[in-house]
């Protein structure tokens, strides 16, 4: 997927510039990825994992936390490296 916000994305930052749910795409471009796959948005609090990529054949995770109570989401990534079939593979996705 490219990392250019469509309509759901563009509310990400909230009027108290705090990012949404959606915030994750502003993370991935902040850190310098160009490219993004969802591996689980499962879950309803938005405690998601991503894959993250420069160049669409070696992939990083990029996770999204909720930080409940407080606002936000907090964001970890995990440089990996890997093709991306192996890291699904890897991490059963």
């Amino acid at each position: 997927m490219k990392l250019n916000p469509n309509s759901l994305h563009q509310c990400a930052e909230s009027a108290a510039g705090v990012r949404g749910a959606g915030g994750y795409i502003a993370e991935a471009e902040r850190l310098g990825y160009t490219k993004l796959e969802v591996l689980d948005w499962t879950s309803s609090a938005g405690d998601w994992y991503f894959a993250v990529s420069t160049d669409g054949k070696l992939w990083d995770i990029l996770s999204q936390a909720n930080n409940y109570p407080r606002p936000g989401f907090s964001y970890h990534l995990e440089p990996r490296q890997e093709p991306l079939e192996e890291l699904c593979n890897l991490l059963q996705f």
